[in-house]
């Protein structure tokens, strides 16, 4: 294990003014993680939480930045487009409309189906919730892994409103801002609108096209307050994403001379570039997305009991343009177009000890991957002019029983005893079209049609002692549970039938949540076992398409997690706050065999980092003439692994790198002044976000370069 040197001098915490008090104490953290207002250090979970300051002062800007900040969270990501969530090593590697992940994403409770939705900017936020470990008991299917709870500020009765512009290197931008207040005594109204562009640090040096990346979101809520006992909040949400060229470089075609790429025509040859972020492609690619969100949420007080109905809709469309050999021959170009409609609705009931309620969910989504075959490719060559096509028609529905039940044995010993009964049936026709029959890949048109279904019971079982009013330990067995899907395309029907099984996840975890020295120091720590079954696992394999490498998602039989994390935040002094946290994972598969006969048990799970190390220090202080200044630096260190099921592939391994970020702001005396300048990845460190091995290529993503710039605030 290799550290670096600048690392070790700055690897100790930030939190800025959001979590300090006047006092020079911790504030405390409030979070819904059991549904109900409760203390972060209360709740029996393993659980990191982020006030909406925090995350505008630290320029937290995309659900990807959070990994540099909660020890245990991965977020690879190849483009806008897909974006892989994984918590203690339990993730997913797909991100179309025939899977789920295995981290759940929320939105103000309404869960989001795909991560490629996941990507949406952090706008005028109350606080992200990260919960680590199983969730199935309260928030259901596809959280084996945990769960992301993002929450939007509410509107309020009081008028507040702010506007901030920045602008940065490489053309970046951003614009947002938010207004709230009564538009009676007993409604009120809060808007918030934000747009950003990060310019690109990947080019196409055939084109000079930057891979930029462009997020506008616009959010209006509006919120009933009917009487003290009754609150009704509706809520609508538009997003727009789009990137000017979808770079990924060929990283395993080789250095010297002429190279062959995969499926090209023996007469041709590609260009071979040791450039880290610039390399030829002879297609930009591109992607648009355009997302809406609606949600009504309805509160109701009895004088036992408190009811919460919560109901989404989701509507999204998004258009994918890859170069499929991304060097600078001519082999081929995919398309994928996909649209959904999403609805699902939860009713429950909470008392002080209980809570229990129903869930139901459904999907409607349609894809299609379209691929053409060019004139430098192996194909064109047997048939000029091939284009196959994927079809899918899918619709997921899903509903859920749900309920747990706090015993307390003593005056500091409690007892929860929990349970989800799940059931998910999908219904899908998935087609292969070709222009071109007798031509492989898609050498016959087909459709194949099938329904399947699959039920869960998620237990959980905790016991919570607290020691005393500073020190609470817990103790927990929980299940987790993600639903089985179809392939993401098919160029065969045997590729299509093959339907894969549910994964299950069984955690065992024993942690500990302290507040000592006066409540200056927070000291959180957990140890964990994971048996995890079923793991659907995504390679590009042959052995089912005659050859030719296909995306295709089998069950890896089984697998085990270990795992240690440790959280402090230390407030020694007014003013200066300090963070330190550590994770160590140690995960392997104990048989799998893959669908082309590999063996790939002993190995480690892809992007599952041994070690990672976060810190950060943070100092504000008031300077002359009353105003406030605030400096600060963000540390991360990541340990080498593998993005792949292998372990000894040189060309699919990331991680060992360091990542440092700074920022100085200046506040004026009246708090309506903010300036700040920031440093985003302060040593330019090269490293992949992503790596996707494909027979004998390996497609990579190299993540930002030093990213800088400066923003003005203003606070009415």
């Amino acid at each position: 294990m290799k550290l670096s040197t600048n690392f070790i001098a700055l690897a100790i915490a930030v939190s800025v003014s959001p979590n300090l008090l006047a006092q020079g104490q911790l504030e405390e953290v409030i979070v819904t993680a059991q549904k109900r207002v409760q203390s972060a250090q209360d709740v029996p979970i393993a659980i990191t939480a982020l006030s909406g300051d925090f995350i505008e002062n630290k320029n937290i800007l995309a659900v990807k930045d959070l990994q540099n900040f909660i020890p245990g969270l991965r977020i690879d990501q190849l483009d806008s487009a897909k974006t892989f969530i994984r918590i203690r090593g339990v993730g997913s590697s797909k991100f179309d409309v025939g899977s789920s992940g295995s981290v759940g994403v929320f939105i103000d409770e309404i869960y989001l189906p795909r991560f490629s939705g996941a990507d949406i900017g952090l706008i005028d936020l109350e606080r992200v919730e990260v919960l680590k470990g199983p969730q199935g008991t309260l928030f259901g299917r596809n959280t084996a892994a945990g769960a992301i709870s993002v929450w939007s500020r509410r509107p309020t009765q009081e008028t507040e409103a702010y506007l901030e512009a920045g602008v940065g290197n490489e053309d970046s931008y951003l614009v947002r801002g938010a207004w709230s207040g009564a538009v009676s005594d007993k409604t009120s109204m809060r808007f918030s609108l934000g747009q950003q562009q990060d310019g690109g640090f990947q080019k196409n040096t055939l084109t000079g096209t930057p891979d930029d990346r462009d997020n506008a979101t616009a959010r209006l809520q509006v919120q009933y307050d009917a009487s003290d006992t009754l609150t009704i909040l509706a809520s609508l949400q538009y997003s727009e994403r789009e990137q000017d060229a979808m770079l990924q470089k060929n990283i395993a075609l080789g250095t010297g001379g002429p190279i062959l790429p995969l499926l090209a025509s023996p007469l041709v040859s590609a260009t071979a570039n040791d450039d880290f972020r610039e390399y030829p492609v002879t297609h930009d690619g591109g992607f648009e997305s355009d997302s809406l969100y609606s949600s009504l949420r309805i509160e109701k007080e009895f004088e036992t009991f408190q009811l919460v109905a919560t109901t989404g809709y989701l509507d999204g469309d998004s258009t994918i343009i890859n170069d499929f050999d991304s060097n600078d021959v001519n082999v081929g170009l995919s398309t994928f177009e996909e649209n959904s409609d999403t609805f699902s609705q939860e009713i429950r009931l909470a008392v002080e000890n209980w809570l229990g309620g129903v869930y139901y969910y459904m999907d409607d989504a349609y894809s299609d991957y379209k691929f053409s075959w060019l004139e430098d490719s192996f194909i064109d060559l047997l048939h000029p002019g091939v284009e196959d096509n994927g079809p899918i028609d899918i619709e997921t529905t899903a509903w859920a029983v749900f309920g747990e039940y706090t015993f307390d044995l003593t005056e500091k010993l409690s007892f929860t005893l929990g349970g989800r009964y799940s059931v998910d049936k999908i219904d899908f026709t998935l087609q292969g079209i070709t222009n071109a029959p007798g031509i492989p890949p898609t050498v016959a048109d087909f459709t194949y049609s099938e329904d399947k279904d699959w039920d869960s019971f998620d237990p959980k079982i905790a016991f919570t002692y607290q020691l005393n009013d500073d020190i609470l330990t817990y103790l927990t067995y929980t299940e987790g549970y993600k639903a089985g899907g179809i392939q993401f395309t098919a160029s065969t029907e045997a590729v299509a039938r093959e339907v894969f099984d549910p994964e299950e996840l069984s955690a065992y975890e024993f942690g500990i949540k302290s507040e000592l020295l006066e409540n200056t120091l927070r000291l959180n720590a957990s140890v964990f076992y994971y048996d995890y079954q079923d793991l659907q696992v995504q390679r590009v394999d042959t052995s089912l398409s005659g050859g030719l490498p296909i995306a295709f998602t089998s069950n890896a039989a089984e697998s085990e997690i270990t795992g240690f994390e440790f959280d402090m935040n230390w407030v020694p002094l007014e003013g200066l706050d300090i963070r330190f946290a550590y994770a160590y994972l140690d995960t392997e598969y104990n048989d799998f065999i893959g669908p082309g006969g590999e063996d790939f048990s002993g190995n480690p799970l892809p992007s599952s980092p041994e070690n990672t190390v976060i810190g950060s220090v943070d100092y504000t202080a008031t300077v002359g003439g009353g105003w406030m200044v605030s400096v600060g630096t963000d540390w991360t260190w990541i340990d080498e692994f593998n993005f792949d099921v292998t372990d000894d592939d040189e060309h699919t391994k990331g991680g060992d790198y360091t990542l440092g970020a700074a920022r100085l702001a200046f506040i004026s005396p009246d708090d309506h002044w903010t300036i700040a300048a920031f440093v985003n990845n302060l040593t330019d460190e090269e490293y992949y976000s992503q790596k996707t091995r494909r027979n004998s290529e390996v497609l990579a993503a190299a993540g930002d370069g030093r990213r800088y710039g400066l923003r003005v605030r203003y606070d009415f």
